[in-house]
């Protein structure tokens, strides 16, 4: 069974999850990891807490939202760990293809597979698809 955790500075990752359940129903395997709320100002305990928790035979996608940032930082510390996969740049396409991949994924890795084919279409730049579109019907008259 493949797990997700989708931690963040603030409260992004339990939007995150809302978002999710909102489109796709209650994710039991989902948690999360809201960081630097409630006057905490250090995640590395919490991470640690993770982490020890996890089970050997658990497969674990995280997902953080800020490659750099403290919290992708203390999870780069577990890397060694086979049954984890980390993954930075959180956004809603990643989370529910990460999600719709679990239900039949037999590891992490197959999760991470399909999430890297859908990177390229994540992010479009709608200006430019707008102005592309206004500067061919220019051109036709």
């Amino acid at each position: 069974m493949v797990k997700m955790l989708l931690a963040s500075h603030g409260n992004l990752a339990s939007g995150m999850l809302s978002s999710l359940e909102l489109i796709m129903g209650k994710q039991e395997c989902v948690e999360v990891l809201c960081a630097y709320v409630d006057g905490e100002d250090d995640v590395a305990p919490r991470v640690k807490s993770f982490m020890d928790k996890m089970k050997p035979e658990e497969n674990w996608i995280v997902c953080t939202d800020l490659f750099g940032g403290s919290i992708n930082n203390e999870f780069m510390k577990y890397l060694d760990r086979p049954n984890l996969r980390l993954i930075s740049g959180m956004s809603l396409p990643l989370v529910i293809t990460a999600a719709s991949a679990m239900a039949s994924a037999d590891n992490a890795v197959d999760v991470e597979s399909e999430i890297k084919e859908i990177i390229p279409d994540i992010v479009h730049f709608c200006s430019d698809i707008e102005l592309e579109n206004q500067q061919g019907e220019d051109e036709e008259f």
